[in-house]
């Protein structure tokens, strides 16, 4: 998910390819989880986004004025960007007592 300050981190990150991102994605400003009443039932996600490919890459390609294959290199270059900057962060707690009671209620 990804909130406001998520959003300004993109375009710094991504600098020109932000905009091309941001629209593949489905990535606003005030938060993509507004399709419908059921995309949040529980407004958990009220003004975050959740990254959403809502149209084929063929279809916003051509949109941008790229070839298929340059889009889909700007947008793995993106992608990749982006997994670099969230790998730096601390991984959350794993919680292996669910993990280890799952595997011993397996074998019953």
């Amino acid at each position: 998910m990804l909130n406001m300050l998520m959003f300004t981190k993109i375009e710094d990150a991504l600098g020109e390819n932000a905009e091309l991102f941001k629209n593949h994605y489905y990535v606003k400003s005030s938060g993509n989880c507004d399709l419908s009443p059921m995309s949040d039932p529980h407004n958990e996600f009220n003004g975050k986004n959740v990254l959403i490919e809502r149209k084929p890459a063929s279809l916003m390609a051509s949109k941008s004025g790229n070839s298929l294959d340059e889009y889909s290199q700007i947008l793995g270059a993106c992608r990749q960007k982006l997994f670099d900057i969230r790998s730096k962060r601390p991984r959350p707690h794993l919680d292996d007592k669910v993990l280890f009671y799952l595997s011993i209620s397996c074998h019953f």
